[in-house]
């Protein structure tokens, strides 16, 4: 079972970095402008999220909410 969990949260992390390249590649051309109050909110957010989780004891399932933050 942890197994299968592993199996997922990688193929979940994997999947949230690809959701970052169109993002990545517009900011790179100069379509998209990230405003860095909205990025500060989400990622203090997120890494609220992550403490909660690691305190609970979330395992790998906490490694999207992870990822997030570093992508």
């Amino acid at each position: 079972m942890e197994t299968t969990k592993t199996v997922l949260s990688a193929f979940a992390v994997v999947l949230t970095v690809l959701a970052y390249v169109p993002y990545c590649r517009d900011i790179i051309n100069g379509k998209t402008h990230p405003h860095v109050y909205s990025w500060s909110l989400w990622e203090m957010l997120t890494l609220l999220i992550v403490e909660s989780q690691g305190t609970v004891g979330a395992g790998v399932s906490s490694h999207i909410s992870l990822k997030q933050v570093k992508a």
